[in-house]
């Protein structure tokens, strides 16, 4: 089982890494390596095909966070391999997979080949299970990691793959955010829908969309389903304002949207820049945060 909050069990089948953004730059998944790798780098990314069968064999459904040690869409794995990691997923349809990646663009063009569903059916099949199944996956759940709002570009990507389930895990968080572009649906003319009327005046909902707008535009991109929020661990952990996750909170509950708070992190300062307390590094006791902040909340796998 996984010591991370939000997930059952983690699944390696791809480890090593490189670094991308400033979330990066303490990563916790490289200690870990330093400890227990020997002589082999993190920077040397290595799949691990023995592995793969492994959610086949677990027989209760759970949630099961893909690659806590890696990044499974890195440059270095290949789509091949990427293909027998779906068919898996969509061969174990009674667990839940949790994918989260700081690369996105690739994430994006591997999943929208319109070859992809067939590919991946082809895949199972090699595997010794000729399944049909629906593509994009509804047991996968997409996310991208966005520590600041420069990273916020990567949920553009996101939002337009063809992924059923979307969130972002705001861990490190590491400045204020403002994700609520992204909690609301957008419709194919290009309008963002604030309080249920798009740019035309029109009003828009989910049982109207596609004839409340004079061109019919269809409703094309769902906003995020869930937002998962933790301050630093470590020894270099950066601070994190408990503002910041504050104003998250309130940004999901004012769309709807569930909220995850997994952690405060090592340093977190209050409004006045004041060390609070923590009875660990990581921050994750509940009982030592301010009540406000106690949310911990998962979107429900039937909601779509």
């Amino acid at each position: 089982m996984s010591s991370i909050e939000w997930t059952d069990t983690t699944w390696n089948i791809v480890t090593g890494c490189t670094k991308v953004s400033p979330g990066c730059a303490n990563c916790y998944a490289e200690a870990i390596a330093h400890r227990f790798w020997g002589h082999r780098a993190f920077e040397e990314v290595e799949v691990h095909p023995h592995r793969l069968f492994q959610p086949l064999h677990w027989r209760k459904p759970r949630k099961v966070f893909v690659n806590s040690m890696s990044d499974l869409f890195h440059e270095k794995v290949s789509d091949a391999y990427l293909d027998k990691v779906f068919a898996i997923m969509a061969i174990a349809h009674h667990h839940t997979f949790q994918i989260l990646t700081k690369r996105p663009q690739r994430m994006k063009a591997y999943l929208s080949d319109p070859e992809r569903g067939e590919v991946i059916r082809q895949a199972a099949s090699q595997l010794g299970y000729p399944l049909h199944f629906p593509y994009p996956l509804k047991n996968v759940w997409m996310g991208v990691s966005v520590e600041s709002q420069p990273q916020t570009q990567r949920i553009p990507d996101l939002l337009e793959a063809p992924v059923h389930h979307r969130f972002v895990s705001c861990e490190p968080l590491l400045s204020e955010l403002d994700l609520t572009p992204y909690l609301r649906p957008i419709y194919n003319c290009g309008q963002v829908v604030e309080d249920g009327t798009c740019g035309h005046g029109d009003n828009l909902t989910p049982e109207c969309h596609d004839q409340a707008c004079p061109l019919r535009w269809d409703w094309t991109r769902e906003g995020l389903d869930w937002i998962i929020i933790g301050g630093e661990s470590g020894p270099k952990a950066r601070p994190c304002n408990l503002d910041w996750i504050r104003a998250l909170i309130e940004q999901g509950e004012a769309f709807g949207v569930p909220v995850f708070v997994k952690q405060l992190g090592r340093r977190a300062v209050s409004s006045s820049s004041m060390l609070v307390n923590m009875a660990n590094g990581k921050g994750n006791v509940m009982s030592d945060w301010p009540e406000d902040l106690q949310v911990r909340e998962f979107p429900s796998p039937e909601s779509k």
